[in-house]
């Protein structure tokens, strides 16, 4: 079912090509997964993950227009009570969620491409390191996408590399926390 955009210059929508083999590497995880989308723009990870299986998922996005987009999406899909969306940053957004004692089978992790470049980089390593101490479950995965000249590597104790794949400037870069 074609989702609605968001025309703007803050989002970059996953290329169809990338996201139907991400999902068939993933099928085998999805079913009754909880699952977060973090820098969710219109959603789109979190509803196929969602159409594939999942019991749950947490959209965090601090665009206005891209939040409005969730929603209508999750709607559009029939998805609404099967979605919470929170409308922070992602390093709150991540604070909150260990706060309650959420856990995370699958982490969608798809921040601006800049931010994998200096002078971010920093903080984006942290906030993977927040996702593996905190967040994500034993064995859960992280799915990290980023550009061709960003280093798909994180250097996060207690997450192994599992997977990387390469779509032209496109990559995606596969992480299982360690139990």
């Amino acid at each position: 079912m074609p989702l609605y955009e968001v025309k703007a210059a803050t989002t970059r929508p996953m290329t169809d090509r990338v996201k139907t083999s991400l999902f068939s590497i993933l099928n085998p995880v999805l079913p009754d997964a909880q699952v977060v989308d973090l820098f969710a723009g219109t959603g789109s990870l979190g509803i196929e993950a969602l159409s594939r299986g999942a019991t749950f998922c947490t959209f965090i996005e601090r665009d206005r227009a891209c939040l409005r987009t969730i929603a209508r999406n999750l709607e559009r899909t029939k998805l609404a009570d099967r979605g919470l969306i929170l409308g922070r940053d992602a390093w709150r957004g991540v604070r909150e969620l260990i706060a309650d004692g959420t856990q995370a089978d699958l982490v969608f992790f798809d921040p601006p491409f800049r931010m994998g470049k200096p002078p971010h980089r920093e903080r984006l390593v942290a906030l993977a390191r927040m996702l593996a101490e905190g967040l994500l479950a034993p064995g859960g995965m992280l799915v990290y996408h980023h550009e061709f000249d960003t280093p798909g590597e994180l250097g996060v104790q207690g997450l192994a590399r599992v997977d990387e794949r390469h779509y032209s400037r496109n990559v995606i870069t596969m992480f299982r926390k360690l139990s």
